[in-house]
């Protein structure tokens, strides 16, 4: 997985009311582990994704969102069927995809 950004680990972790020595010890490492993994001062493996991701309880992808803004499916919740395939051929025809 490359680093295209840089993960909202401390976001994630005031969005759920915790701390890093709490997360820390969900992912049982030490706190200065945790801290230099969000620093970016340690290498950032898939395997530390997954293991802070795990201590915060939602998937590997949602660490590079803030949780503050709705995800693609929020978005699109609510919307007719119609509305729904008229956005997603705008997405695609605008990404190529």
């Amino acid at each position: 997985m490359a680093l295209v950004n840089r993960p909202a680990c401390p976001k994630w972790i005031e969005h759920q009311n915790l701390d890093q020595k709490r997360v820390a010890d969900r992912m049982d490492c030490e706190p200065g582990t945790l801290s230099k993994l969000i620093s970016g001062k340690m290498r950032r493996t898939d395997k530390w994704l997954a293991r802070i991701a795990y201590a915060l309880d939602i998937d590997v992808d949602q660490l590079f969102r803030d949780p503050g803004r709705p995800t693609q499916e929020d978005l699109l919740r609510g919307q007719s069927p119609e509305k729904q395939a008229q956005i997603i051929a705008v997405i695609k025809a605008l990404t190529g995809s």
